[in-house]
């Protein structure tokens, strides 16, 4: 056990590069004891660690290799959390948001059965989340609050900072910036690590450019700043803190510089689908105030081409709508390309 602890420190300390090394050394161990709980209990905590560094096609081959174990124990609550991290591989890294449904109900159907209130808060919070990319707006909400009700009632930290954080993103999808501010100050006083600070903190700055107050924009430049200061590694490796100093950059007339900055994004993002057409949308919208409009079709046509890709793969055809229709981003891209 002294390897998995201190990998799940290392993990909340910011550290996962290091932290990898003692998981695998965990699960090495309790798979050459037979101890299949502890083993697939390794391979879940790899595959988070994994994700966190947007690893993701070798954080689904753990999550896979988890869940198989997981079913041979019947280990119900294992078996569920295994599917949730699932879950968000499929919206993620495949940006296949219907096998993600499918994956989430999967465990929900689980959390019914054991009645576990953690799995509930987590799986209302990601569904709503998932919603939200859909364009669902109303049902996001209502599983939003569905999750923070949990979330208070088992006063867990961790959870309210996340669904602060998916509130956010619901309130800048309906034009309510301030809304949006506020839920992200208090997400950020709740952070309980360097990854999820940083998080928030680009989160906050994304708000405020957004608002467009005087003064906002100056106050972006500033946070995004102290991201840099807090030098998260994990955070960074998914490109999105990258994304977010990009889009402040060329607001701040400053486009060589979030040109820049959306090509380090590519590379951390490598070869998922995570943020992928709004990489390509930015990126094209920098390299037009460059006067670059050639390249910048092109990024626009790799925008919609990632666009039409996700929704080609959304079974539902109401979903598929509100996806095209009601996420700004992805209306804002569909309608470029008809300009």
């Amino acid at each position: 056990m002294a390897h998995w602890n201190l990998g799940s420190a290392l993990r909340w300390q910011g550290r996962p590069r290091q932290a990898l090394v003692h998981f695998q050394t965990a699960y090495n161990l309790f798979e050459a004891c037979d101890l299949v709980t502890m083993a697939g209990r390794s391979l879940d905590r790899l595959a988070s660690t994994y994700y966190d560094l947007g690893e993701y096609q070798t954080a689904l081959t753990s999550v896979e290799q988890a869940l198989a174990l997981h079913r041979q124990t019947g280990r119900r609550r294992d078996e569920a959390r295994a599917l949730i991290r699932m879950g968000m591989i499929y919206a993620d890294v495949l940006g296949d948001y219907s096998r993600a449904l499918v994956s989430y109900n999967a465990a929900l159907d689980i959390q019914q059965e054991i009645g576990d209130r953690w799995l509930l808060g987590t799986l209302a919070n990601d569904i709503g989340e998932l919603l939200i990319r859909l364009g669902q707006f109303e049902a996001a909400e209502t599983r939003l609050q569905q999750a923070h009700d949990t979330w208070q009632e088992i006063r867990d930290a961790e959870g309210l900072f996340h669904n602060l954080s998916a509130r956010a993103t619901l309130h800048l999808e309906l034009g309510d910036a301030d809304a949006a501010i506020a839920c992200l100050q208090d997400a950020v006083s709740l952070a309980p690590g360097p990854a999820q600070m940083a998080d928030g903190i680009g989160r906050l700055a994304i708000a405020h450019l957004r608002r467009r107050q005087p003064g906002d924009l100056e106050h972006a430049v500033a946070l995004i700043e102290e991201i840099r200061a807090i030098g998260e590694e994990r955070h960074l490796s998914h490109g999105e803190s990258l994304l977010w100093q990009a889009e402040i950059r060329l607001a701040a007339g400053q486009a060589e510089a979030a040109l820049a900055r959306c090509q380090e994004a590519a590379q951390a993002l490598g070869e998922s689908s995570y943020r992928r057409e709004a990489l390509h949308w930015l990126t094209a919208q920098v390299l037009h105030a460059l006067g670059r409009d050639v390249e910048a079709r092109a990024a626009l046509d790799r925008a919609f081409t990632e666009v039409q890709r996700k929704a080609a793969l959304i079974a539902d055809e109401s979903l598929r709508i509100t996806f095209l229709e009601r996420v700004s981003l992805n209306r804002q891209i569909v309608q470029a390309q008809r300009d």
